[in-house]
């Protein structure tokens, strides 16, 4: 009889001990659920910066790629100014060495072409 009794108390504390685990049980579940639910909003606000990050960056290479072809066409544009500074000081150089030619050894006819010559380069420059 006694161990009848023993054996009902044992069932109650195990029966109590059962309902404290699924108590534990559901409260640990609830708490992973919670703890899935603010993971999922992390994950979440996460990747809404992960997204913003990406537009900046892209935002900030397209600017920069627009930077790059507006130096570019700058670029070009001194480059060309340059090419026809240089061309326009090798013409100068050149009228300059018609202007000082050594005409010793020259004929009339070569002589009055040459004068014609230098009176064009001195309209030119406005030398008089």
């Amino acid at each position: 009889m006694w161990l009848m009794q023993q054996q009902g108390n044992n069932s109650t504390v195990h029966r109590s001990k059962r309902k404290r685990k699924s108590k534990a049980n559901e409260a640990s579940s609830s708490k992973d659920v919670t703890s899935t639910q603010e993971i999922d909003e992390q994950t979440k606000a996460k990747a809404k910066e992960l997204i913003m990050k990406e537009t900046e960056f892209k935002l900030k290479l397209s600017k920069l790629k627009e930077n790059q072809l507006k130096m570019k066409k700058k670029f070009e544009l001194r480059m060309k100014n340059l090419k026809e500074e240089e061309l326009k000081l090798k013409e100068k150089e050149l009228d300059l060495k018609i202007l000082f030619k050594d005409t010793t050894g020259m004929t009339n006819t070569q002589l009055q072409e040459y004068e014609i010559s230098c009176n064009l380069i001195r309209e030119k420059y406005r030398i008089l």
